[in-house]
């Protein structure tokens, strides 16, 4: 139950906005609350490509409107809500001014990391402020552990079938579960490991004790070493806090629930493993502390509007260490700071921590643990809707206040109420619609570098771009599709995001495959400039120094590509 403020007044029934589900008296905001808290965590679409994404942006889209229009509102008499529409204000000016505002407002594609995601999450969470009762934290924990639940059986099942195929097949040899991936899964659970463990803070029960050891299990058998750190910190200060026999039972739940994980099979690829595991592992920590830095650094190049959001990779290209070239690009800080500083500046930064110190102070209840341990997860994992937009409703419910009760609709509130939820309605169709469209239009050999008019969502992301460009690439090598295809889709993609090294390199490749040559050199210059040694752009000069008969041009690109030890995909490195 959320605790109420100790100057919190009588509450006050709610019984025209009651009903009953289940023998639950549930109020139609709960109904809400649940519905979207169920969708962020367990939420597919089966048969649509990027299918857990699609499920949770539309879930953002149909709240958006009406929450903005809570949120601005409140923030005549809220100072959280004040200090939280100035930050999503601040996040559109800057990733507008970007020099790729399609990638920075709209986000990558299927992952909504740019302003969208970041207008959403403060939607869910004006919701959940303005309109949650006393009762809602229950039904709230509740609903995230049924769903949960299910996406941990989806994810163990994951790990001994080993699917290589389809929309629940293996990611970098790791279980997604419904969420996506093994890491937002494992943010879940730490989430629920966190409400039980406040709960037996309060009050004593087996099922808190059984439920922190299941869901310990499962963030050690998927292989998430936050889940388990987040876990076992959230058990000891219980211990610690209670100091009774009854409440030591968590952490001893936590580390037998960690070992049982550890007997679950492995996937196959270099992220597998159980979190015990991965904990003794290279590439945890001090990767993302050498990503971290080179956020800052880059940071100090713009350190007032930012990169703009979704541009982390961007920002960061020419900094990263050479080591980072050898493996897939990371773009994301997998730190909500460190990425809202790079995306937003500093102001970006100062109206984020305003808002939690804010918030946070005001926070109580078990919402309050769960939105607590999902923002842990943040500061090491990437901010998706599958957690940041959950973080938010958590922490929106945390902060409401017992006062707030909404007894009474006038009929121009309840038809404006209807129509900004038809408004998020079609939204969330159109962004459904175009991503169905995505996989037939890369199928078809004689579309243009300009998406249909009902794909907006997709028309200005160069990854978008990018992906359609080799998919043209594969169908021109079967000859179902001609060169110009491809090339039209990969200037299109280094159009929308022109200081992206990747984009660049991808085009010099497909221009010195081409024969272009004297274009793609000009491209990997380009590419080169952005980031040093970039191994895309030395490929391409490899192509065109081959076709060209260049030997001192073939000579120092090959040099430097065997310096990154790239011999068995590429070139020969042999004396």
């Amino acid at each position: 139950m959320v605790t109420p403020p100790p100057d919190a007044g009588p509450v006050q029934p709610n019984g025209d906005h009651t009903v009953t589900v289940f023998g639950l008296n549930l109020s139609i905001a709960d109904i809400v609350l649940c519905t979207i808290c169920f969708s962020l965590v367990a939420f597919a679409v089966p048969g649509v490509a990027g299918a857990f994404s699609v499920g949770r942006v539309a879930v953002l889209l149909v709240v958006i409107p009406a929450g903005l229009a809570v949120l601005l509102r409140m923030a005549r008499r809220d100072l959280a809500a004040l200090i939280l529409v100035a930050s999503v204000a601040w996040c559109i000016v800057t990733s507008a001014l970007s020099p790729a505002p399609g990638l920075s407002m709209l986000g990558e594609l299927y992952v909504r990391s740019g302003a969208l995601n970041w207008a959403g999450a403060a939607a869910v969470w004006a919701i959940a402020r303005r309109y949650s009762g006393p009762r809602t934290a229950e039904f709230l924990g509740w609903t995230l552990v049924g769903a949960t639940a299910l996406s941990s059986l989806v994810a163990i099942a994951q790990l001994f079938v080993q699917p290589g195929a389809g929309f629940l097949q293996l990611r970098e040899g790791r279980p997604t579960g419904l969420a996506g991936h093994a890491i937002y899964v494992g943010a879940h659970a730490s989430a629920c490991c966190a409400w039980f463990a406040y709960r037996q803070l309060h009050r004593s029960s087996l099922t808190n004790v059984v439920g922190v050891f299941v869901f310990a299990a499962v963030g050690s058998a998927i292989g998430v070493r936050t889940a388990v750190l987040v876990s076992v910190l959230a058990t000891l200060y219980v211990a610690f806090r209670a100091r009774t026999v009854r409440a030591v039972a968590l952490p001893v739940a936590v580390f037998f629930g960690t070992v049982v994980g550890t007997f679950a099979p492995s996937g196959s690829g270099t992220g597998s493993g159980s979190a015990v595991d991965r904990v003794a592992s290279d590439g945890g920590l001090s990767v993302r502390l050498d990503l971290w830095l080179a956020g800052l650094r880059a940071w100090i190049d713009r350190p007032i509007l930012g990169w703009g959001e979704a541009r982390y990779l961007e920002a960061t290209q020419s900094y990263v260490p050479i080591d980072f070239l050898r493996q897939a690009p990371w773009r994301d800080a997998h730190n909500l700071f460190v990425a809202t500083v790079v995306g937003q500046g500093i102001v970006g930064l100062v109206l984020l921590v305003g808002f939690l110190a804010v918030a946070g102070r005001r926070a109580r209840g078990a919402t309050a643990w769960i939105a607590l341990a999902l923002t842990a997860s943040l500061v090491l994992q990437p901010t998706p809707p599958a957690t940041l937009a959950l973080a938010a409703l958590m922490l929106g419910v945390a902060t409401s206040s017992p006062k707030t009760v909404i007894s009474t609709w006038t009929p121009a509130t309840r038809a404006g109420a209807i129509g900004l939820v038809v408004v998020g309605s079609l939204l969330a169709g159109s962004y459904v619609v175009a991503a169905r469209s995505l996989s037939s239009v890369a199928a078809d050999p004689t579309a243009d570098a300009s998406l249909p008019a009902h794909m907006f969502w997709f028309r200005y992301d160069p990854h978008t771009a990018a992906t359609i460009a080799l998919s043209r690439g594969t169908q021109a090598v079967l000859g179902n599709a001609a060169p110009d295809t491809v090339l039209s889709w990969r200037r299109r993609a280094v159009e929308l995001d022109p200081e992206s090294a990747g984009q660049h390199g991808e085009l010099a490749f497909d221009l010195a495959y081409y024969g272009e040559l004297a274009e793609a050199t000009a491209e990997a210059r380009r590419s080169m400039e952005l980031q040093p040694h970039n191994p895309l752009a030395l490929r391409a000069l490899v192509v065109v120094a081959s076709t060209s008969g260049d030997d001192e041009l073939l000579r120092a690109a090959t040099d430097e590509l065997c310096e990154f030890g790239l011999e068995r995909e590429f070139v020969s490195c042999e004396p």
